[in-house]
């Protein structure tokens, strides 16, 4: 039997093609003609417009309550309080107090220590033969913080901007 010519194969795919586009529409159209059902009784009638009416309230009831929490957490904002959490304006991580509690040969687990939370890695040099150096920095919400510089593990400066 020999093999039917690319035209031939053309056209049957066409025509299969055709008929599967067919069929889907069809389906879809069955699908989207709403079932035939009894005419709505007065009770049914009723009960469906008490059910719409509830809605709309309920709808109306939800946007006021929308209306409010956006006016307390704008209120909020205003007062310097986080409206998710309910808390202040954060702590600063460094004060003015903490930093002069600070002393030159402290390591840097004593200065975190003293802080409370670990400064940023603002840059380490490693020369060979010298101790490496490494600065650290903390920095507020109100841009103050401070700088400290350690050297083979050890304080060796610290600055300070705008602390409080």
């Amino acid at each position: 039997m020999a093999d039917p010519s690319p035209s031939k194969t053309r056209k049957n795919l066409t025509g299969f093609l055709i008929v599967a586009a067919i069929v889907a529409v069809v389906l879809v159209l069955s699908r989207l003609t709403p079932p035939t059902s009894a005419p709505e009784t007065a009770e049914q009638a009723q009960e469906r417009m008490r059910l719409e009416a509830q809605l709309a309230e309920d709808r109306e009831t939800a946007r006021r309550a929308q209306e409010r929490l956006r006016e307390h957490a704008e209120s909020a904002r205003a007062k310097g309080i986080d409206p998710a959490s309910g808390r202040g304006t954060p702590e600063p991580p460094v004060t003015l107090s903490e930093y002069r509690r600070i002393r030159a040969g402290m390591s840097y687990r004593e200065v975190v220590g003293i802080i409370g939370e670990s400064g940023e890695e603002m840059s380490r040099t490693s020369i060979p033969g010298l101790p490496t150096t490494v600065m650290y920095g903390w920095q507020n919400p109100d841009g103050s913080g401070m700088n400290a510089m350690f050297q083979g593990g050890s304080l060796i400066q610290k600055a300070q901007f705008r602390l409080r």
